[in-house]
């Protein structure tokens, strides 16, 4: 009888044993009806528990998994899911899964599922799967047609990218930061170029984007992206080292400073821009963290939101429309840095009038010229 109990207590204690271990494992993940909505382990390689259908926004956020076996019950990975996981090395979608949220948020981030993963190399997909595919670790959708996301481990051959012939369009999100490309190549099969181009100039490390020469509307000059039927620049790689950018270093016939085209720029410290462009687009120089001063000739009649914001070594910005139409919420330039920045205009111009309402230094040009002359910028790019 006692042997008996002796083994009864024993098989308790192992019984007891094995399930606190499984409710300590339990506890590295939050699941609520088949959604992975956090997960609070150590890191590591990690398997999600089959059953889970969903890996709820930010699940993987900042943690410091390496690998990550998900199940095959798995059908959707919703944004912000493996965000800033500097340790994830190896990651396989599987055959079950049917959709990867993902979007760009307004400060032209990347907030793809996968973004800024720094170690992530290759982002592979199992046999079978109807959605997706992996070209040489790029994400693709199954036709090929779409380029999703390019992981930021991975380090081109020579620093060169070559998009796939056939590629259609590619994705808001499809760059995060990755360090090794330094030349991206765009073929002639790209159709959403002209809308998508400044999400190319973000990247880091890049200095040229080379566009087919047979490229129905965008082409390059001089590793810069632009759109010919707009005459638009619409990127300027952040990683070209140039820190002085002159009004000769445009090609003639140039209008417009698109949207986000010098985003987060490394290098450039002085921007002058071209006579005949007529607008400075939406973020134009936003975050740009060398840049010290700009002019902006008289025949732009616009600048907008955000242009020069987080730029916090920027000093001055000269302006020489008098009536130029400038953002009405304050946030064309940052002025909370421990550096004054100061608008330079003329006497009575909306320039004037925008650094008194917003607490800004001005430097007055003396009175407003009576004439503009006006070159012609009848040319093409």
């Amino acid at each position: 009888m006692k042997r008996f109990l002796v083994i009864l207590a024993a098989l308790l204690l192992f019984t007891a044993g094995a399930a606190s271990a499984a409710v300590e494992r339990s506890r590295d993940f939050v699941i609520r009806d088949g959604v992975l909505v956090e997960y609070r382990g150590p890191g590591g390689e990690v398997t999600v528990p089959e059953g889970v259908t969903e890996l709820g926004k930010a699940a993987f956020q900042l943690s410091a998994v390496t690998k990550v076996n998900l199940p095959g019950t798995l059908k959707k990975i919703d944004t912000y899911c493996f965000f800033q996981c500097e340790e994830l090395e190896e990651i396989t979608l599987p055959a079950s899964l049917e959709d990867i949220e993902d979007y760009h948020d307004w400060s032209c981030y990347t907030v793809q599922a996968f973004a800024y993963n720094r170690k992530l190399p290759a982002i592979n997909v199992a046999e079978g799967n109807r959605r997706y595919i992996s070209v040489d670790g790029v994400l693709f959708t199954a036709d090929g047609k779409r380029l999703l996301y390019y992981p930021d481990g991975k380090v081109p051959e020579n620093g060169v990218y070559s998009i796939p012939e056939g590629t259609e369009e590619i994705g808001d999100s499809a760059f995060g930061d990755p360090a090794g490309m330094r030349v991206m190549e765009v073929p002639a099969s790209v159709t959403n170029l002209p809308r998508i181009g400044y999400y190319l100039g973000i990247i880091g490390a890049l200095q040229e984007i080379r566009v087919s020469p047979d490229h129905e509307r965008c082409c390059s000059v001089n590793g810069n992206l632009y759109d010919r039927e707009t005459n638009t620049l619409l990127a300027y790689p952040a990683g070209k080292p140039a820190e002085r950018l002159g009004k000769g270093d445009f090609p003639q016939g140039i209008l417009a400073i698109g949207d986000g085209a010098f985003t987060d720029n490394r290098h450039l410290k002085t921007v002058e821009f071209p006579e005949g462009i007529t607008y400075v687009g939406w973020s134009c120089l936003k975050g740009a963290e060398s840049l010290e001063s700009v002019t902006v000739p008289a025949s732009v009649e616009e600048i907008g939101n955000y242009a020069f914001l987080y730029c916090y070594n920027l000093e001055q910005v000269t302006i020489l429309n008098p009536d130029l139409v400038l953002p009405n919420n304050g946030l064309l330039v940052s002025a909370d840095t421990g550096k004054q920045v100061v608008l330079r205009g003329y006497e009575g111009s909306t320039t004037q009038a925008y650094a008194e309402k917003w607490h800004l230094g001005f430097e007055s040009l003396g009175a407003i010229p009576e004439l503009y002359q006006e070159d012609d910028f009848s040319g093409e790019l």
